[in-house]
């Protein structure tokens, strides 16, 4: 999980979300969130 973390810390995930249009961000911000991770070996 930590690679993932940094990888997506390497593109600036807050100016990508600044650039969407308000419907998209509201989308992504409107999602379900699980309160889990399962990791399938």
């Amino acid at each position: 999980m930590k690679f993932i973390g940094r990888e997506i810390d390497k593109h600036d995930p807050h100016a990508w979300f600044a650039h969407l249009s308000v419907p998209v961000r509201k989308r992504l911000v409107d999602n379900e969130v699980y309160e889990y991770v399962e990791i399938m070996p």
